[in-house]
């Protein structure tokens, strides 16, 4: 890692049989991730981070069994997220594809992910709904999808993933109402629903008991006060708003108002 690195990965690379795991993050190294991969068999992790790798991640991903850890964030990788959730290893328990030009919509097949606790592809191209099978993968602790063109609702099976501790779901083009199954979240702590479509109360949020930071600002919800009825959010939350002005957004047990993502347009209550 870290060691500015150029040029591409070898096609030999293939030759390492007993490679258990593969880091060379933060490089320079450009040019596609080889088939070849296919042939490490003993592979766990592959971490490639903060590079210039392009192409598509290849098919024969599939065939590294034991992998549990692919992390590729900040490349340029481009394909199918369908095809490519499809095609890795069941066993994962890590899959972090942040910052790509991933394509596609979410599918069903996800539910195949039971020892996962981290799902990331933030900043990608992900269009569709987010598929009720996503309750399926309980095992999740890490669910990041914010910075996509997802759309639709957030589906009730949501209130499966009772490990959940993080939900980056901002800046897509979510909406409806928060389904009441968020409530049976009981280890969230942070929740960021920022720049969505988003209607309704958010009320349901104040019985999550564990929820410490809440980014929520530029939706379209019609109260926040219901978020302080339970003495069960007694540090409040660090951050709520859609604006600072009007009455009907008094949240009592907020810190914050933002009236946009920048800090800067944030104001203490």
């Amino acid at each position: 890692n870290d060691n500015q690195l150029t040029g591409a990965l070898p096609t030999e690379i293939g030759g390492l049989c007993a490679l258990q795991r593969f880091s060379f993050g933060f490089n320079k190294i450009g040019g596609t991730i080889p088939t070849e991969i296919g042939q490490l068999a003993e592979l766990e992790e592959l971490i490639g981070t903060e590079n210039l790798l392009g192409g598509e991640m290849p098919s024969t991903i599939a065939n590294c069994t034991s992998l549990k850890k692919l992390a590729v964030n900040n490349n340029q990788l481009v394909g199918n997220i369908t095809t490519l959730i499809e095609n890795v290893p069941s066993g994962l328990t890590s899959l972090q594809l942040t910052n790509q030009h991933f394509r596609g919509r979410i599918p069903p097949s996800v539910q195949k992910f039971r020892q996962m606790t981290t799902l990331s592809f933030l900043g990608n191209d992900v269009t569709g709904s987010l598929p009720p099978e996503i309750g399926e993968a309980t095992s999740l602790q890490a669910l990041h999808i914010s910075d996509n063109q997802l759309t639709g609702t957030i589906p009730p099976d949501i209130g499966n993933l009772i490990s959940l501790e993080e939900l980056r779901m901002a800046q897509t083009r979510k909406n409806g109402t928060l389904p009441t199954e968020m409530a049976l979240l009981t280890n969230l702590q942070r929740l960021y629903i920022f720049e969505n479509l988003f209607t309704g109360s958010p009320v349901i949020l104040g019985e999550i008991p564990s929820l410490r930071v809440l980014y929520m600002f530029g939706n379209m919800f019609t109260g926040l006060g219901g978020l302080c009825k339970s003495d069960i959010v007694p540090s409040g939350v660090a951050l709520a708003a859609n604006t600072c002005e009007e009455e009907r957004y008094n949240c009592p047990c907020c810190n914050l108002c933002c009236s946009s993502a920048a800090t800067e347009d944030c104001q203490l209550l």
